[in-house]
C-alpha cells in the first residue's frame, strides 16, 4: 500500500497492511520545524523517513486576524532596531483602535507582549468591522497534487479557545478565564460563528481530508480546572468535528499534557484521531486508559516522546516501540512521536533512534 492508501483505509476503518509510522517530518517547509532538507544533520535519516514512514501534512491557511478578512482592518508588520534592541511587531489597526504584538530582544533578554494586555483589548476586537474569512483554496489544492501518495494532506485549523489563547500571554490566559469568564464566553461564541463559516467554506471547496486542531490542550489540568472543560472546548469542538464528518472529511485533535480527568469530555467531541496521549511522567494517561474510554474506532496517534530520541539507547527505544505497538494494536493506531523535528542540530543518538523506531515498527507493526 502507499502511505495515502494506508492512512485513508485506517481512517475509514478498513484493513491495512501495517501500523502507520508518523515521525511528523514535514514534506513542505514549515515554520514549526527545522529546515530538515537543508540541514546536514538530518541527511542520514531522510531517505529512510521518505521510504518507510507515513505523513499527515498540515498546512496553515490565512484566516486573517481572529478569522476576519475585512479590508479596513489593517495588519502591519515591523522589524527595526532601537539601541541594542531588535524589535518585531505585528500591529492591527482600524481608525483609533490599535492592537499590538511585539518581541523585543536585547542584551538583557527577550520581552514578549501579546495582543490582549487588558480585558479592554477584548472589547477592541469586538469593535473591529467584520467580513468572513474565506481563504483562497488554490494553494492548498496545488500542494495536495504535489504531495501525491505520500500520505494525507491536512489543515492546521484553530478552534475558539485556541484563537483566544494565541492572543494572550501564557500567564494571563488562565487568569482571564477565571476573572473575566463572562467576557471570555462571549468571545468564544463570536469566534465560533466565524470559525464555523470559514470551516464550512473550506469543506465546500473540498479542502482536506484532515483537519488538525489543538485548542483543548490549553484548557486541560493543572492550568485550568476540568469544571471549565465543556464550556471552553467541548461545546464548540464537537460541532466543528461534526461538520467535518458531515462533509466526509476527517479530524485529528492534538492535545498534550494531563488529559485523564477530561477524557469523558474529549470523548464527547467525536474526533477521528487524537495525538499524542502521553503517559507519565510527561502526561497522566497511559494509552490503555485512553483506549478504554475512546473505544477501538478512535485512532490513537502516539506516543514516543520526542525527548526520548536524545535520552534512550537504541535497545531501550526498540523496547519502547514494541510496548507502544502492543498497547496500540488493541484498536486503530498510528505509531508517532509526540513532536516533529524542531531542533536544528541533532546527534548520532537521535539519528540511530529515528532509524530504530522505523525498523522496529516495520517488523512488529505488521497486521
Amino acid at each position: 500500500m502507499t502511505s495515502k492508501e494506508r492512512l485513508t483505509r485506517l481512517f475509514e476503518g478498513k484493513d491495512i497492511d501495517r501500523i502507520p509510522i508518523w515521525l511528523l517530518f514535514p514534506y513542505f517547509p514549515s515554520p514549526s520545524y527545522a529546515d530538515i532538507y537543508n540541514l546536514p544533520g538530518y541527511k542520514p535519516i531522510l531517505e529512510q523517513v521518505s521510504d518507510f514512514t507515513d505523513t499527515i501534512e498540515r498546512i496553515n491557511l490565512d484566516t486573517g486576524f481572529c478569522f476576519n478578512a475585512h479590508p479596513m482592518v489593517n495588519s502591519v508588520s515591523r522589524h527595526y532596531t532601537d539601541g541594542d534592541l531588535i524589535i518585531d511587531e505585528q500591529i492591527i489597526k482600524f481608525k483609533d483602535i490599535v492592537l499590538k504584538k511585539s518581541v523585543k530582544k536585547g542584551r538583557s533578554g527577550t520581552k514578549v507582549e501579546n495582543y490582549i494586555k487588558t480585558p479592554d483589548d477584548i472589547d477592541k476586537i469586538f469593535s473591529l468591522p467584520y467580513k468572513p474569512a474565506e481563504p483562497d483554496p488554490d494553494m492548498f489544492l496545488k500542494k495536495r497534487i504535489d504531495f501525491g501518495e505520500r500520505g494525507l494532506m491536512g489543515v492546521s485549523f484553530n478552534d475558539p479557545i485556541s484563537v483566544f489563547h494565541n492572543l494572550c500571554m501564557e500567564t494571563d490566559f488562565p487568569l482571564y478565564i477565571m476573572d473575566e469568564t463572562k467576557k471570555i464566553y462571549e468571545f468564544l461564541e463570536v469566534m465560533f460563528e466565524r470559525i464555523y463559516h470559514t470551516l464550512e467554506f473550506l469543506l465546500k471547496k473540498n479542502i482536506g481530508p484532515v483537519f488538525w486542531m489543538d485548542g483543548p490542550e490549553y484548557v486541560t489540568p493543572p492550568m485550568i480546572s476540568p469544571d471549565f472543560f465543556y464550556d471552553l472546548a467541548v461545546k464548540y469542538d464537537k460541532r466543528l468535528f461534526d461538520l467535518i464528518r458531515n462533509y466526509g472529511m476527517k479530524s485529528m485533535l492534538h492535545c498534550h499534557g494531563n488529559i485523564k480527568k477530561v477524557l469523558p469530555g474529549l470523548n464527547q467531541m467525536g474526533f477521528d484521531s487524537i495525538h499524542p496521549v502521553e503517559a507519565p511522567p510527561m502526561g497522566d494517561c497511559p494509552l490503555p486508559v485512553a483506549r478504554a474510554v475512546f473505544g477501538k474506532n478512535v485512532i490513537i496517534t502516539g506516543n514516543i516522546q520526542y525527548g526520548d530520541l536524545w535520552n534512550k539507547t537504541e535497545e531501550e527505544m526498540e523496547q519502547l516501540v514494541k510496548t507502544v505497538i502492543e498497547e496500540g494494536r488493541e484498536g486503530r493506531f498510528i505509531l508517532a512521536t509526540t513532536g516533529g523535528p524542531s531542533s536544528k542540530e541533532i546527534n548520532d543518538t537521535v539519528i540511530k533512534n529515528y532509524s530504530r523506531i522505523i525498523e522496529t515498527a516495520m517488523h512488529y507493526g505488521k497486521l
